[in-house]
């Protein structure tokens, strides 16, 4: 799933837990990137929002491993 934002989070882990759940031992994993360079302009003199913008909503990744059942393990 892409360009769907903050909901896209929500929805790709409802996603993953109904794959974990249908089919035992597996586990799915679940890699999020927000990319905000394709929204960058250069600084400008007076614009100090831009670079505000930028700091508060920079890229950035995350992932996470969905499994279900009892055989818990911690991953590191």
């Amino acid at each position: 799933m892409y360009f769907h934002g903050c909901s896209a989070a929500a929805a790709v882990l409802r996603v993953a837990k109904d794959l974990a759940e249908n089919n035992p031992g597996a586990r799915v994993l679940v890699v999020s990137a927000e990319l905000s360079l394709t929204l960058f302009r250069a600084p400008q003199e007076g614009h100090v929002d831009t670079i505000v913008g930028q700091a508060l909503f920079g890229d950035g990744a995350g992932a996470v491993i969905v499994g279900a059942g009892g055989d818990e393990r911690q991953v590191f």
